[in-house]
């Protein structure tokens, strides 16, 4: 009896991971090109908790480091969304890379959700121990998968778990910034779009309710960067910006968008 079990266990599991892996090589948009210029509206819950976030960068920014696609390059085609409160008046970089570092805290820790119905295709490890990256598969999505890095996922969440959009999958903690970016491969082609793109009026009304008044506030158009190029560091291993410009105050104007509620740093490098 446990041998029959046994095998009609595996079985049912290996249709289940096969449905998965079809699903996640449809998904890839390997079969059909899509309009990244006008992209699917697949988002119906927002992937964080908004009320404890400040700051978002904005697309194609020159913040964090080279993450770029569409024939684009030297840019960052994906938003860090942050609370800046709790670095705000730390002028020491590796003592704001400690509070950024740190695992968070259950009671104060910032909950991260499922952005729509949909699978987990991976979870894995970061260059730096700041959480997992998650990739998120929705079924809407027409090929476009979005990909959160530095969170910590929740007791049973794994990789080929089934989401509801909404669902809690993990936290960050109150000191840290997640990233995410919305993408899909065709023909081994990076293609990248801005998450606000992609959402729901009913999302991105709790936008609105924090000060954002258009989309397109949080989104630098290409034509902008292409006039006035960020300079990249290509040689390492992960490209990066030869300088944060954020960190000036004309730098850190352009490339991010403050929610009402924000606190106005005051340590920028010299």
């Amino acid at each position: 009896m446990w041998r029959w079990f046994k095998w009609v266990l595996i079985t049912v599991s290996g249709l289940v991971l096969l449905l998965v892996v079809v699903t996640a090589v449809g998904n890839y948009g390997h079969i059909k090109d899509t309009d990244y210029n006008n992209p699917p509206v697949f988002v119906t819950a927002d992937f964080i908790d908004l009320s404890r976030i400040d700051t978002i960068s904005k697309f194609r920014s020159g913040v964090g480091h080279d993450y770029s696609g569409n024939g684009e390059t030297c840019r960052s085609m994906r938003h860090y969304f942050g609370n800046s409160s709790k670095v705000t008046n730390v002028s020491d970089p590796s003592e704001k890379l400690k509070i950024m570092s740190q695992k968070p805290d259950p009671a104060t820790g910032i909950e991260i959700y499922a952005p729509a119905d949909g699978w987990l295709l991976n979870i894995s490890g970061e260059n730096t121990p700041v959480g997992k990256q998650i990739e998120f598969a929705p079924d809407n999505g027409q090929g476009y998968h979005i990909r959160l890095d530095h969170v910590y996922p929740d007791k049973g969440i794994h990789m080929f778990m089934r989401v509801k959009a909404g669902q809690r999958i993990g936290l960050i903690n109150d000191g840290q910034a997640v990233d995410m970016s919305v993408f899909y491969i065709y023909r081994g082609q990076f293609r990248l779009v801005s998450y606000f793109q992609v959402m729901t009026a009913q999302v991105f009304a709790k936008y609105q309710a924090r000060g954002i008044k258009n989309r397109s506030d949080l989104i630098i158009p290409k034509e902008v960067v292409d006039a006035n190029p960020w300079r990249c560091e290509n040689q390492k291993s992960t490209p990066s910006f030869a300088e944060n410009y954020s960190d000036t105050p004309e730098g850190e104007a352009f490339n991010n968008v403050h929610l009402s509620g924000w606190v106005k740093q005051i340590d920028y490098k010299k």
